[in-house]
């Protein structure tokens, strides 16, 4: 059987009556490294590192919030305007 390359065969996710199951921060990381390495290719709204990785709209605020906090990703802007980058 081959694995998939997938960005969402990489997250575990699950949904458990509608709720994202609880993800381990070994998960959230792995997420996060998914999603630095796709706005190396250059800044981008939350709305399309989502679509471009596969993601449901629930995996993504944690992972953005600890990628802030770890400053591995930048963001600029406000609200629905705010744009994401890769630090470094």
């Amino acid at each position: 059987m081959s694995v998939s390359s997938s960005p969402r065969a990489a997250t575990t996710a699950k949904f458990v009556g509608g709720r994202l199951a609880r993800r381990s921060s070994e998960d959230i990381e792995k997420t996060l490294g998914l999603v630095v390495a796709a706005l190396r290719a250059g800044p981008m709204k939350a709305e399309a590192i989502k679509a471009s990785l596969g993601l449901d709209r629930k995996e993504l605020p944690l992972v953005l919030k600890l990628g802030l906090k770890t400053k591995s990703l930048k963001k600029r802007g406000q609200k629905r305007g705010t744009l994401y980058s890769a630090a470094g």
